[in-house]
This record gives C-alpha cells, structure tokens and sequence, in this order.
C-alpha cells in the first residue's frame, strides 16, 4: 500500500520546477532514443503512448515524430509547462495516482525513463499496478532506470536543490525484478555507464489479460 503523501514529493517538486530552464535547453538526449525507437518497433503503428515524468518534453516530441500518440504526466508544473509549448499533451500529475485515474483511459505502451527510481522501493510494486490499469491487455510497459548499486534514501551530493530522493536495485536485485500481472519481456543493462559506476537498467514488460 502506498503511503499517502511520500515524504519527499515537494522536494522533488520544488528541484524539478527550479531545474526546468536548464533542462530544457538541452539538446542531448544520449542513450534514450535508442532505447525508445527500439522499444516502439514492438509495437503497433501510431500507438498511443504515456509517458510518466518527460521532464521537459524532448523525448516524448521525439515519439510523436515518430507517429505516436502521446500523452504526459509530470510531477512539476514548469516542466508541464515546457512540454506544452511543444505542442504536447500534458497534465499535472502523480504516477502514484494511476490506478484511480480512469479518465485517461488505456494506452499501447507506458514509459518511465528515470522516473521511478524517485519513488520509494517499497512502493514500486504499486505503481506499477496503476501502470498495469493504464495498458490495453498485451499492452508494453518500458521502465528504465539507473541502477547498479542498492541505494534508497537522499543523495547529498546531488547538484539538484533540494537533493533528490533515489531509490536504485543493485545487479542482483534488478535481475530478480518482477511485477504481478506482467510478463517480462526484455531485461538488459544500457550501454552507458556513469563515472560513479551506475548505469541504465531496462526491463520492457507484457500486461498479461488477467492476474
């Protein structure tokens, strides 16, 4: 179960909005487009998408050139915002909140990329439960998130302000990673790596029709 307001969430707020002008004029999306366009050639033609914490907006305008339909959620208004003024769907929102947010309907695909390793560990499993009731049955979940050492808590040095909440898997862990009611369809690392070790962890998981 949830809690019902994690303890960090208007931290995360308040360095996402304070962060959106830098954010948003960046031009280097590094290792994501590939991991999208890949994931998107499995599945069907102009899928309709939601993507869960686009920051500014760049990747999510990249799936719509692609010929996706796409819808976003984002914790902070500014990056709302810029999401917006590129001609994006997007709302205010909590990813927590899916599984009650019957208006939005069901989707092919939903994507997080760097998005739930801000939400606490005990709390994924839920999550991903709104995510499953956001699939069309056979529908595709790709979540992606740096990892590759076990770490849950604050990162004090971090260059956002406040520091952010993060909550990561070792190797260990990611590979025994499983959700009720998905099939785990791909689960590999992303070739890039961080100075501090770290890198990318990609699982792309089926909604099975019932379980």
């Amino acid at each position: 179960m949830m809690s019902k307001e994690f303890s960090h969430l208007e931290d995360l707020r308040r360095a996402y909005d304070r962060g959106a002008n830098q954010r948003n004029a960046l031009e280097d999306l590094q290792w994501r487009p590939a991991v999208l366009e890949a994931w998107l050639r499995e599945l069907p033609s102009s899928p309709r998408l939601l993507e869960l914490g686009p920051g500014t907006g760049q990747l999510a305008l990249h799936a719509q050139q692609l010929g996706a339909r796409v819808h976003v959620i984002d914790l902070s208004a500014q990056n709302v915002e810029y999401c917006r003024q590129r001609g994006l769907s997007a709302q205010v929102g909590d990813l927590r909140e899916l599984v009650r947010s019957d208006e939005l309907g069901l989707f092919d695909g939903v994507y997080a990329i760097n998005v739930l390793l801000h939400v606490p560990r005990a709390e994924h499993a839920a999550v991903m439960a709104g995510v499953r009731a956001r699939l069309l049955p056979g529908g595709s979940a790709l979540i992606v998130s740096w990892g590759g050492l076990d770490r849950e808590g604050i990162w004090d040095g971090d260059s956002f302000d406040p520091p952010r909440y993060f909550s990561q898997y070792g190797e260990a862990a990611f590979q025994a990673l499983e959700f009720d009611g998905f099939e785990v369809v791909r689960r590999e690392a992303v070739t890039a790596r961080a100075p501090d070790g770290l890198y990318p962890q990609l699982l792309v998981l089926r909604r099975l029709s019932s379980g």
